[in-house]
Order: C-alpha cells, then structure tokens, then sequence
C-alpha cells in the first residue's frame, strides 16, 4: 500500500514537474520575441531596478515628446538632474519614490494616471524578463488602459551564450516563478 502511495505521488510530482518546466519554456520563448512596438502611447512608464531600462524610456520620450514619464520605483535620494542632466524634457518627467516591488509599481503608476484626464495607453518599459509580471500587475491596477510592452534586453543577456551564466538562469527561474504567482493569483484568486 504504501509503494502504490509513493508510486502515485512520484507520478503527480513529475506530471507537475513538466507542467512546470513546459511553461518556463514557454515564458522564455514569450519574453525573447515579445515585440519593440512602434506604436505611440500617451504615456510611458519605466520599472525601475534593471540595466538599461531609464535610458530606453527617456529615449522613448525623445521620439515622442509630447508624451509624460513616470519613472516608478525611483531612490529616494535619486534626483532628476542625476538620470537626465541634459535632457529638454525634466517638465515631462515625474519620479515616483513609493514603490519597492512590481505590485507597487502598478498602485504607483495608477496614482500617476489620476494626473490625466483620460490615458488609453501605456508603454511599459521594463526588462525584457519582467515583462509578464509587470503586465500582468498593472492589468488589474489600470484594467481599462492598453499596455504596450517594450522590453529592455540587457547586455548580459544579448551575449550568445547567455544561458551559460548561473546569474542569469537564477534571475529568470525566480521571476518566472513570481510570475506563476500573480498569475495564479490574477486567474483564480
């Protein structure tokens, strides 16, 4: 009786397993061909917390100047001549300072959002990775906006054997996993 216990547990563990690791497969196929769109946005917000994420949002705003920035998560000792010293744009620019975590991020954005009278879309620039979750959270935050992704893919990850390095496996294995989290969480909960 037991055998046949263990039998059957060994059996759902490995059936969860491939579910597992068939949706990492396919988050890493989501988040290495998730597009650059083209399309203009009212606003542009940038998750802080990766390489090269500011500096691709305040390009964005160069080629659309009549856009406004949140920059979300920001230091709290960060000033906006320390991210952008010679940018003609500081009056579009808006520093958040409350948000610690991606859900926050989302609370942040959509205080942001009250500024206007009305935003219909959002350009999300964020790491490439964090892609998922941070649409996912600002889903439920801004349920009536269109999320427009723009993913930032940093130099660590551009490398051709980037899934040789142990940091980088790491980094996508957890946010994989939070992103099951506020999946799960979007769907069920």
């Amino acid at each position: 009786m037991y055998e046949n216990w263990l039998k059957k547990t060994l059996i759902v563990l490995e059936a969860i397993f491939s579910i597992w690791l068939l949706g990492f497969i396919l988050f890493l196929v989501k988040i290495y061909f998730t597009p650059i769109s083209q399309d203009p946005a009212d606003a542009i917000v940038i998750l802080t917390g990766g390489k090269g994420r500011i500096q691709a949002g305040l390009q964005l705003l160069q080629k659309s100047p009549d856009s406004t920035v949140l920059i979300s998560g920001a230091h709290k000792q960060t000033h906006l001549d320390e991210i952008a010293p010679y940018s003609d744009y500081h009056d579009k620019i808006t520093l958040g300072y409350e948000a610690n975590s991606t859900r926050e991020n989302a609370k942040e954005t959509k205080e942001w959002a009250k500024e206007f009278e009305k935003l219909s879309s959002l350009k999300v620039v964020t790491s490439h990775y964090h892609i998922p979750r941070s649409l996912l959270e600002l889903e439920k935050a801004l349920p009536n906006v269109r999320l427009i992704p723009y993913p930032v893919i940093s130099s660590t990850f551009r490398s051709r054997f980037w899934w040789l390095n142990p940091y980088n496996i790491k980094i996508l294995f957890l946010e994989y996993n939070k992103y099951l989290v506020v999946w799960i969480e979007s769907k069920f909960l």
